[in-house]
Order: C-alpha cells, then sequence, then structure tokens
C-alpha cells in the first residue's frame, strides 16, 4: 500500500536512460510524490516535502556559463531541509556543468544529485512521474478493492469480530482493538499481547479519544486523507507503546462500536485509509452483536432478580439459567456490592441511569483485573451490583479481588462502596443460600463499619448480629436485659461503656484496656468490678463477655 515512487522508479523509466546520477546514490530510495521546477531563489518556501526537484540552474548561471558556487549550495540545502526526493539539473543551457561541491553535499546528505540529458523538457518529467504515480495509486485502489471484496466474504462466512479484527490487523500491518459503544473491550487483535494491552491503559485512551471528537491536523501524513475519513479520531502525541487513531462505527441512528488501530510506528495514510474502510465492514456483526448483547443483558438481569428475590422460585431461577448459558452445578459465589457518595460521576449520571453507570464500570474494572481468561456474570441491581464469581477460590481470594474492585471504584469515580461474599455454591439450592449469605454479609459490613469488603465466613461472631438486625425492637430488649442498668449508671457515673468497649476489645486485659483508656490498672479493676455488679452476667467469664460484646455492638448500631 503506497502513494509513492521513489527516485530509482523515477530514473529506471526508458525517458531518463540519458540522465546520468552524479552523487547521493544512498538516496535512490527517496520518496517521490510531486514535481517541482525550481527556478527561483526562495524555492525551498514552497515545498511540502517528497518533490521530485528539476532545474536548469539559470538563477545561479554567469555570462561566462559558470556558478555562483556559494549561492548554489545555500539554494541546495534549503531543498534538502525542505525534505525533498532529490535535485536534476538540465546542464549545457544556461551553466556548463554541476560543480563538485554541489554532488559533495549530495553524498553528503543522501540527497541524489542527477544530470539530465539535453533532450529532456519539463514536460516530460511532469508526465513521466505523474504517469507512474497514477500507475501506482490505479494498483493501489486494485488491491484496496481486492481486500475489501475478500474482507466482506471472509466477514459473512465467519460472521465473528474476532476474526475480522485479526484480519484487519494483517492486512494493516498494526494491532487492532475493537470496543462496544461504552468503550468496553470486545477483542483486540493477535497482534497485541493481554500484557502489552494492560500496560497501554487502552481503554481510558479510547473513552478520552470518543469523547472529544477532534480530528488533530497530525492524524495522518497526509491532511487531506484525514479530511475524508471523518470521524476518525486520534492522539495527538503518543502514549504509552503508540499512538492510537478510533473510528466510530456507527449505523443510520447511532454508534454501535469503536475500532482502533495503534500506531506503534509511523504508518502511511494509505494504511489508516484502509482500516477505515475494513473497519466499516464491522457494522454488520456490531449490529447482530448489539441484539444479542441486548437479550443477553435482559436474561442476565433477570437470572440476578430471580436469585436475589425474597422468596426464590428454583424453576425460573433454572430456567434463567439456561438463558444465560449458566452451569449451575459449576462452583461459583454469589457477590453484592453496593455504590454510593458519587461525585466525579455527577455528569455521567446525568446521561445513564444509575443502574446502568454501576454496571459498565463494574464489568471493566472486574475485566481488567480478572483478565480475559477469568469467567464471572454482573449485573445491576437496586443498590449497586451482584456479581457470581466463577471458580472455588478461597475465601481470601474473593476478597483480594473485590477489594482491588471497590479500590479501582473509587480511584476512577470517587465512589464509596461495601462488599458482601456469599459461600461456595454448586447448584440452584446452593446459589440462592449464597445470595442470602452475601445480602448478609453486606448488611453487617455496612451497619457496623466493617468493610469495605467482608465475606460470610470470615464474619465470625458477627452473624449472631444477623437476626437482630431485622428485628429493632428484639435487638432493643436484648440490650435492656443486658445494659438497662449500665446505661442508668452511667448518667452519674460517666465512662463505664467506654471502660467496657476497651475491655472486651482487649480480650479481657486489665493491663491493655488501661493503658488503652490511659488510667491506673486498678482504677480499671475497680470499674469492671462496678459493671460487673450492673450487667446480669459477669464478664470476667468467656459467655459473659460475648454476650456483652453482643449488647454492645447492638448499642452502638441503635444509637449511631
Amino acid at each position: 500500500m503506497t502513494d509513492f515512487v521513489t527516485v530509482k522508479d523515477v530514473l529506471d523509466a526508458p525517458e531518463f536512460a540519458d540522465a546520468k546520477l552524479l552523487g547521493g546514490a544512498a538516496g535512490l530510495t527517496n520518496r517521490v510524490r510531486s514535481v517541482a521546477v525550481a527556478e527561483i531563489p526562495d524555492i525551498s518556501m514552497w515545498l511540502s516535502g517528497h518533490e521530485f526537484v528539476h532545474t536548469t540552474g539559470r538563477f545561479f548561471a554567469n555570462e561566462q556559463g559558470g556558478v555562483d558556487e556559494d549561492q548554489f549550495q545555500e539554494w541546495v540545502l534549503g531543498i534538502i531541509a525542505a525534505q525533498s526526493s532529490c535535485l536534476a539539473i538540465k546542464t549545457h543551457r544556461f551553466i556548463g556543468e554541476i560543480p563538485k561541491s554541489i554532488i559533495a553535499l549530495g553524498e553528503e546528505h543522501d540527497f541524489p544529485i542527477i544530470e539530465l540529458g539535453e533532450s529532456t523538457t519539463q514536460k516530460m518529467v511532469s508526465d513521466v512521474i505523474y504517469q507512474l504515480l497514477t500507475e501506482i495509486k490505479l494498483k493501489d485502489i486494485e488491491r484496496r478493492q481486492s481486500i475489501l471484496a475478500s474482507f466482506i466474504n471472509e466477514m459473512a462466512e465467519a460472521h465473528s469480530t474476532h476474526f475480522g479484527v485479526n484480519r484487519i490487523s494483517e492486512y494493516v500491518d498494526a494491532p487492532v482493538l475493537l470496543f462496544d459503544e461504552n468503550y468496553n473491550l470486545i477483542e483486540f487483535s493477535r497482534a497485541l499481547s493481554e500484557k502489552d494491552y494492560r500496560m497501554l491503559d487502552v481503554p481510558r485512551r479510547v473513552k478520552i479519544l470518543g469523547e472529544s471528537a477532534t480530528i488533530p491536523p497530525n492524524a495522518t501524513l497526509d491532511p487531506n486523507v484525514c479530511r475524508k475519513m471523518q470521524p476518525l479520531y486520534g492522539e495527538e502525541k503518543r502514549g504509552n507503546g503508540g499512538r492510537l487513531l478510533v473510528r466510530p462505527i456507527t449505523t443510520s441512528e447511532r454508534i454501535i462500536g469503536f475500532c482502533a488501530i495503534l500506531e506503534r510506528d509511523r504508518l502511511e495514510a494509505t494504511q489508516i485509509s484502509l482500516f477505515v474502510t475494513l473497519a466499516d465492514v464491522l457494522v454488520t456483526d456490531l449490529s447482530d452483536r448489539y441484539r444479542a448483547k441486548m437479550a443477553a443483558n435482559r436474561a442476565r438481569q433477570e437470572l440476578f432478580a430471580a436469585i436475589l428475590a425474597e422468596q426464590p422460585d428454583k424453576k425460573l431461577i433454572a430456567h434463567r439459567a439456561v438463558l444465560t448459558g449458566l452451569r449451575a452445578s459449576q462452583p461459583m459465589r454469589m457477590i453484592l456490592l453496593s455504590v454510593s457518595g458519587v461525585s466525579k460521576t455527577q455528569a455521567e449520571m446525568a446521561q445513564l441511569e444509575f443502574a446502568q453507570w454501576a454496571d459498565q464500570a463494574s464489568f471493566q474494572a472486574m475485566r481488567e483485573i480478572l483478565g480475559s481468561n477469568r469467567d464471572f456474570l454482573l449485573a445491576s441491581w437496586q443498590r449497586g451490583v451482584a456479581i457470581l464469581l466463577f471458580g472455588d477460590d478461597p475465601v481470601g481470594r474473593a476478597k483480594h479481588i473485590m477489594t482491588r474492585l471497590v479500590s479501582t471504584l473509587n480511584e476512577r469515580h470517587s465512589v464509596d462502596s461495601a462488599c458482601g461474599i456469599g459461600t461456595v455454591a454448586s447448584g440452584i439450592e446452593d446459589i440462592v443460600d449464597s445470595a442470602r449469605k452475601s445480602r448478609e454479609a453486606l448488611k453487617i459490613v455496612e451497619s457496623f463499619n466493617l468493610g469495605p469488603v467482608e465475606a460470610y465466613e470470615t464474619l465470625g461472631h458477627y452473624l449472631m448480629l444477623a437476626s437482630f438486625l431485622d428485628d429493632p425492637s428484639r435487638a432493643q430488649d436484648y440490650i435492656n436485659y443486658m445494659f438497662g442498668s449500665l446505661i442508668e449508671k452511667e448518667e452519674s457515673y460517666p465512662g463505664l461503656l467506654e471502660t467496657l468497649q476497651a475491655f472486651l476489645a482487649e480480650g479481657g486485659s486489665y493491663t491493655a484496656a488501661a493503658r488503652e483508656l490511659h488510667m491506673h490498672v486498678n482504677t480499671m479493676r475497680y470499674r469492671v468490678e462496678k459493671i460487673n455488679e450492673l450487667l446480669p452476667i459477669p464478664i470476667e467469664t468467656l459467655d459473659g463477655r460475648g454476650a456483652a460484646w453482643l449488647a454492645l455492638r447492638m448499642y452502638q448500631y441503635l444509637h449511631q
């Protein structure tokens, strides 16, 4: 895919058989995209690069057939600085021969210095070069049409965006990525490893580019090509690992995705143009994917709604599981994540429902944390997201994953999250039980500020509180039974509840509790004795401390 010829291609034409290469042979591969006749002193100001410059040297000639070498050298250096392809000079009209100093400049800068034959005319030079360029462009058009036809046929047979992304990458010789309309990754080509993808921070960069809706002037080598390919969004500066160019994939109604090419090395305008053409072919496949995605979203939402219902219907859950492709026999955990404290996402909330935002933000973060080889199901619920995490990982691993998710959401969106993790399930009944336990774990985390992430298996004695939280009157009755006399005494003898909390927190150690409250150990013993007189169960015993701890936590919960 080229839109140029080389200096060597031009000299190989029969019309240039009597031309002589005098210097700068290393520059024969210089690209030629146009022709420039140079007979004025400030010619370099009119050049844009890659011109086949030819002249008669009239400006430098004197009456004796010689030249002003200093002026000639300065003029040639200007042409070289303008990134022209070469300099061809017709001698024996105004100048007798080309000075050796000019030939030396060509050698020094790998810039071909050519002596044209006496029969050469300006028209001949232009005709030959533009004919060569036209032939190259016609071949490129034929090749692109052939590639496009082949790609359309291959996509019709394969009907797979994964196939399409890899094929486009092969045609343009650069990594290609595909995103849905919410900038979530769908596929990336084999030319990009998963490790490279993570390091590139591509989703964030694609989103910024898509939202900027601007086309920087350096998106391609040729601004005219850039304008023909609107909208094509390109980073003005190279980021980690290269520069991104993003093509929105649109139907007549809406954007359904984004196709991006990663420019590691400078891409030719023809490569980018071919990328745009092939990316647009993905519309049909993305439309089908979009419809399938919407159906899958509905099925997934209905599955989670059935599992989290107050009275779960096991037959309904089994039916919804089939629709989502869920194998209920595989090990998994139900996890509930509540999201609150929205700040930076206010603008996003104006455009998206909270549930949609939570779903998208959590899905992207989970995919980055787990990678593409780890499966999970995720759907929004009234306060955040519900997640089925597949596998029988130890509870510590599940807590680690969810802690990273909570941290990621906080860093990116400044939201506060709390998470309850259920037990491992395998089967419909187990899934319902795991959902119940994840709900209980989340309620305890939020009620007693344990968070942000806890699992049902690790809550220990906090699980005793779960039944009381559903019935505040029952909790108050227990508080009155345990602390009735103590609370009355607190009014005239303040600090008893604080003493009790320190004593329980330090595992019944008088010395540690006294140190915590900055008092003498004897004072601590006296206060504990006073507390013992007011409680129905002595707190020196393990049972007494457990009963007092339970009452204290409920008291703090109801009076916070």
